[in-house]
């Protein structure tokens, strides 16, 4: 195994860390703490640490989707360092106001280099060399290198924007992204009318933004897109929503492939049990009635910001069988045909300011809503698919964002790494493989869950290769080769985010420290195809699973599961709440805990240094 604590008159070992979010954060928090005197650099082209949460991307107004309790790391509690309560709501400013001191009193901030922008990374023997372009006073282009390099740009950096000629319009043109340089701009009087394009969190804050504002709103939808998101309150009978998710009794009742399957799984998703079929199913139901119930609504506007409500009739579905067979009857899945088993766009909380947005959606007066595409746009006019032309003195496009990673390397080496290429630049004998890793992936998947062969739409074609990287981490070529020299974080759709960005740093320090070696894990990280087929059953489960997100991994209802995962990879339990619960009666507190107490970060205190003993004792009993 070998050290990365440098010695003698050797130079100390060199990474760069590409982000300063919450995933760049925890990683260089987390390689200090391995190796101190590592020479460690943040590179981050924003002005300050944070990343979607960074001073220039708040502004007023905006409130984090999860309460303070689950929006921390577990090495800085926000309530002892803010005084925050651990289910309150948080803005943005506090949030970037803990990662700032989370970033001092770990040692991180002084190592970051702000408004610097990593625009190429290339191999140079056997590091990387980044080629970076910062920004200020005057442009300077440089090039860093380093021994181990881990990318944390995450999939909120770079913006997805329709293909539409703008240049005409006379107005402003931005993106979501861009609302904590421009709302100053958007809620001055110099503009009356915005138009906002998009469905979902973001389009849902720039509404209220502007709206609130007193400003005239257009807010348009594709008819062919994936519809509004979901839209719901963030507490129900004064509980927040978050708690159920973030606790595992939930896990039961969600199709899964990251954990070992109970009987109890087995018995409401196999369809051979009549009774765990009907279960299963008043679950879901009773879960989208529970979610969207109280927004749903007839009301002209409002009714267009229902989640999608196309035809879902099902045929001799696995959804409903019984008995090992299937009846051949027609049945519709919950209310307005929809089910939140099937989430084809994204989740959205509505805070007391969006509860006020909602009330003016009913209204009309100040918020129009469309779903529809924009044709044009020329001089202060926008013209839109039904004909009508609306004006505008500002475009918001809330349309998401596109892939950064593969932009940073050649094309050559994003498909040796397992990075999304173009399908038609993709080498055939390697097309070929996956396909028929694919193949085999999807009869597994489909064997174990056959409710997902029969989705309510089909996604869209891709046009990208997916993401091919071990654990959404690591190249398999790269680890197999024993090369522990690059590692991706941040790449998971998730809503766990911190705690998630703790444990896969922790996972990736660990694989770039070759501390994995004797982890359970190591095996498999030996064996190019047998991580190939992992990615294979992951990259299928998602697909399938998830809709509307093939171009982004995505883990939102499985994240426990995820979490658990690495954990067992690293050789530590999983069962933070049961091991470190007091004796009782059979274990019955214990028992308790883990499966009806929400998971908070608090509850993973201590892992790093945890690791780090394991690998010690380890290290002993092999010299000894």
């Amino acid at each position: 195994m070998s050290d990365s604590t440098s010695s003698g008159s050797s130079p100390p070992l060199s990474v760069i860390v590409i982000g300063a979010g919450w995933y760049g954060l925890a990683a260089a928090k987390t390689y200090l703490q391995f190796d101190p005197s590592v020479s460690l650099t943040v590179v981050d082209a924003d002005s300050s640490v944070g990343g979607v949460w960074g001073s220039s991307r708040i502004y007023p107004g905006l409130i984090a989707d999860s309460p303070a309790g689950l929006f921390e790391f577990s090495d800085m509690r926000m309530s002892q360092e803010l005084g925050v309560d651990e289910w309150a709501d948080i803005t943005g400013q506090t949030v970037q106001q803990y990662l700032e001191l989370y970033a001092r009193k770990f040692g991180v901030l002084k190592r970051c280099m702000f408004n610097t922008q990593a625009v190429k990374v290339e191999r140079d023997g056997a590091g990387w060399n980044v080629h970076v372009k910062s920004s200020g006073a005057s442009v300077k282009q440089e090039v860093l290198h380093c021994d181990k390099l881990i990318v944390a740009t995450g999939v909120t950096s770079k913006p997805c924007l329709p293909n539409l000629n703008t240049s005409k319009f006379l107005g402003k043109v931005l993106h979501s992204k861009d609302l904590g340089r421009w709302h100053h701009f958007l809620t001055s009087p110099a503009v009356k009318n915005v138009t906002v394009v998009g469905g979902n969190k973001s389009a849902v804050e720039t509404v209220t933004l502007c709206a609130m504002a007193g400003k005239t709103v257009t807010w348009l939808m594709r008819k062919e897109g994936k519809g509004p998101g979901i839209l719901f309150t963030t507490r129900r009978n004064g509980k927040h929503r978050a708690a159920d998710g973030a606790s595992r009794w939930s896990s039961v009742f969600r199709p899964g492939i990251y954990a070992t399957r109970s009987r109890l799984h087995l018995f409401l998703y196999s369809g051979k049990y009549s009774l765990g079929t009907w279960l299963r199913e008043k679950f879901w139901k009773f879960l989208t009635k529970s979610t969207i119930r109280d927004k749903r609504s007839t009301q002209k506007n409002r009714k267009l910001l229902n989640p999608e409500t196309e035809e879902y009739v099902i045929t001799q579905s696995f959804l409903f069988c019984a008995g090992g067979g299937c009846s051949n009857r027609l049945i519709k899945l919950t209310i307005g045909n929809y089910s939140f088993f099937w989430p084809t766009s994204g989740v959205s909380f509505l805070h007391d300011t969006e509860e006020e947005l909602m009330k003016l959606v009913d209204d009309g007066s100040l918020i129009h809503i469309f779903r529809e595409s924009i044709v044009s746009m020329s001089e202060n006019s926008i013209y839109i698919s039904d004909g009508q032309v609306i004006e505008a003195d500002a475009v918001v496009f809330a349309t998401g964002w596109s892939s950064t990673h593969s932009a940073l390397f050649d094309q050559k080496t994003a498909a040796e790494l397992g990075l999304p290429i173009p399908l038609v630049e993709e080498n055939p004998a390697e097309a070929s493989h996956w396909r028929e890793l694919q193949k085999a992936a999807e009869k597994t998947v489909l064997d174990l869950y056959p409710v997902l062969r029969d989705p309510p739409r089909q996604p869209p074609p891709r046009k990208t290769s997916p993401y091919r990287l071990f654990r959404t981490m690591v190249s398999p070529k790269l680890a197999a080769a024993h090369d522990y020299s690059l590692a991706f974080v941040g790449l998971v759709s998730n809503n766990q985010v911190s705690t998630h960005a703790e444990i896969s740093a922790l996972w990736t320090v660990a694989y770039l420290t070759d501390k994995l070696t004797d982890a359970p894990v190591g095996a498999l990280l030996d064996d190019a195809e047998k991580m190939n087929v992992d990615v294979a059953a992951m990259t299928t489960f998602m697909e399938k699973r998830y809709l509307g997100r093939k171009d982004i991994p995505d883990v939102a209802m499985e994240i426990q599961d995820y979490v658990d995962l690495m954990m067992r990879d690293m050789g530590l339990r999983a069962d933070r709440k049961r091991m470190k619960a007091p004796p009782s009666w059979f274990g019955y507190q214990a028992w308790k805990a883990e499966w009806f107490t929400p998971y908070m970060p608090r509850d993973y205190s201590g892992v790093v240094v945890e690791f780090l003993k394991r690998c010690k004792t380890l290290s002993g009993s092999k010299t000894g």
